[in-house]
Order: structure tokens, then C-alpha cells, then sequence
């Protein structure tokens, strides 16, 4: 246990695992009588965790091939050579903080410019959240299930995951990162919505041939594919960027309750400024008002809340026969 608050396992000088918990003097190692490992702060907080509370009383080895080991009679509930490949609910990765696969083949990086990172032993890049530019951003697994990058309280980027309880992020021995639910059953990878929202779709023009609603509907259909929907769900939207812009991306609210609030609703589907930040893909522009970012917060927010595009609250009102409605007066 380091004075700069760093638990390590050395052989011949050689590191072999560590907590990633320097820059904490004064820390201290604790296994807990609820089974835990924890790293913990002068102050109390937990800088670090095993992540098997709930086996009271199991007990720290150290292995003659140099694994250390928590167990619970016979059955290994961590050790040094996996702990690092799991983000159990409830932790963190600060800047700076790393975890390596159970074959060390591969590790996700918290990086201090606020991206989220696999890479390979030797470090090529294997995935990315795309969220650099946000110093100081951290990512937590929720208890709730989501994956989460952070800056201060404003969400960079998520897996979508959230409402399967005790979910957990594992980094696998292929290099692939999966949160996976409570029976180990995958719920996001790389490459599964949301996460696929690509620049591609903000370099999408609208069509020239199009009304002043169709026109968008080459970034509308991206948009969509980006966000996991059926492209049937066309018509939806553009009943929604009829009603809430009549196809302007330029278009401001300045009178509703949104924009006495201080916060305009703003372009194609008429977004503000919180809900854009909190739903926005950190993949395309931090931009309000460009038509592919605009639709993708929208959307996002809309699926979020909604369950789906078609249960927005202004469509359910048109097909009973009644007039549109704003989407959600808090958006």
C-alpha cells in the first residue's frame, strides 16, 4: 500500500496489477466484513472496490503464481488477474483510471481529455466514445444500468442501457467492451445504438427535389439508422418537423414557456439547450441547430421519455382527431 494511496503487486520490481488510486495520500486497503476490497480516502470515500460485497467474511490470497485472489471458500469472487476487466454498478473510472481485460490484451482508459477509450496493449485504438474536449469528464457505470460519460452532471455519452438493475460493464478478452445485464446477457457494444450516431450524418445534405419537410429526409433516415429505428418511422418525423418548424433548421421559439424560462426552443424538431446537451450524440456537431444533431437529440430525448417516436404526445393527439402538441413543454 503506497504513501501516495496506490494498492500494488510487484514481482522483481516488476508492477503487476495496481488499484490506479495514486494521488491519494493517505489511503488505506480495507477488506470489509461485507466482503469488499476497498481502497479508501483519509477522508472516508471509496476510491477503488472490489466490487463482492454481499460474501461476508471471504478472504484475500496471494497465489504462488502471483494472483491475489478474493475468495469465498472455493469460489474466486475477484482476483488481480481479472478485477480490472469489470466496471461493477455503482463505480467510477476517473480521469486517468484504467481497466485491462482478463487476458491483459487490451484496457479502456479514461482519458483526461474526456474520452473514453479501448486500446490494445500496445495501444492502437480499438473503439472510442468521442468525447474529447471535455477535461476532467469520468465515466460511471449506473446502478441502473447505464454506462455513462460525465462532465460535472452534464451526460457526453451513454449505453442506452439504463433500467436493468445491477447491470455491469466488462471489458472483453477480444477487446470489446459490453455492458451485460445481471445474467450476463449483452445489452450495448460498439457498433449497437446509441452509440452509432456517426459525423456521417451531419455531412448528409438535404435534398433539393424534396418539399420544405421531405427535403430533410436523407438526414432523417440516418438519423434513425444512427438511433437503432425503422426507417418507418419517416412519416413521424416528419409530422413533428412540419408542425414544430415547417422544415427551417433556423427556427427559434421565443414565445412558449420554454423560452420565458430562459431556454428556446430551437431548429427542425425544436429542442432546447438542456435537452440537446443531455440527449446529443457526442459523435456530430455540438450544435443546436445543425438538422442532423437537432433530429438526434430530439429523437433520443423523444424515444427516452416516449418509449417510442410514434407515443409523442402531439402525434398520439393528431391521430385521435385532435390538434398537434408541443412534444413535452419541459423539453
Amino acid at each position: 500500500m503506497q504513501t501516495d494511496g496506490d494498492l500494488v503487486m510487484t514481482a522483481q520490481g516488476s508492477r503487476l496489477w495496481h488499484s490506479n488510486t495514486d494521488g491519494n495520500p493517505g489511503a488505506v486497503a480495507l477488506l470489509q466484513t461485507d466482503g469488499d476490497l476497498v481502497i479508501q480516502s483519509p477522508g472516508g470515500g471509496v476510491l477503488w472496490a472490489s466490487g463482492t460485497a454481499g460474501h461476508p467474511w471471504s478472504d484475500l490470497t496471494l497465489g504462488s503464481d502471483g494472483t491475489a485472489a478474493l475468495r469465498a471458500g472455493s469460489t474466486v469472487l475477484w482476483s488481480t488477474g481479472s478485477v480490472n476487466s469489470v466496471l461493477m454498478p455503482g463505480r467510477w473510472l476517473q480521469p486517468g483510471w484504467q481497466l485491462w481485460s482478463a487476458n491483459r490484451s487490451a484496457y479502456v482508459l479514461m482519458q483526461t481529455d474526456g474520452n473514453l477509450v479501448v486500446r490494445t496493449r500496445l495501444g492502437r485504438l480499438i473503439w472510442q466514445t468521442g468525447t474529447a474536449g471535455h477535461p476532467g469528464a469520468h465515466a460511471v457505470q449506473q446502478n441502473g444500468g447505464n454506462l455513462v460519460v460525465y462532465q460535472g452532471s452534464t451526460p457526453l455519452w451513454y449505453s442506452k442501457t439504463t433500467g436493468n438493475t445491477a447491470a455491469r460493464t466488462v471489458l472483453q478478452t477480444d477487446g470489446r467492451l459490453t455492458v451485460v445485464s445481471s445474467a450476463g446477457v449483452p445489452l450495448w457494444w460498439p457498433g449497437k445504438t446509441p452509440a452509432t450516431a456517426t459525423s456521417g450524418c451531419a455531412s448528409i445534405g438535404p435534398d433539393p427535389s424534396g418539399t420544405s419537410i421531405t427535403r430533410w429526409n436523407p438526414v432523417t433516415l440516418c438519423v434513425l439508422a444512427a438511433l437503432g429505428q425503422s426507417s418507418g418511422n419517416l412519416n413521424d418525423v416528419n409530422t413533428m418537423i412540419r408542425w414544430e418548424s415547417g422544415g427551417d433548421p433556423d427556427a427559434v421559439n421565443n414565445w412558449d414557456s420554454n423560452a420565458q424560462n430562459g431556454h428556446p426552443s430551437k431548429g427542425l424538431i425544436q429542442v432546447i439547450q438542456p435537452t440537446f446537451n443531455a440527449y446529443r450524440s457526442a459523435l456530430l456537431p455540438d450544435d443546436l441547430l445543425n438538422p442532423a444533431a437537432n433530429l438526434y437529440a430530439g429523437l433520443n430525448y423523444a424515444i427516452d421519455t416516449y418509449g417510442s417516436i410514434h407515443n409523442v404526445p402531439g402525434l398520439v393527439s393528431l391521430r385521435n382527431g385532435g390538434g398537434y402538441v408541443g412534444y413535452d413543454e419541459a423539453r
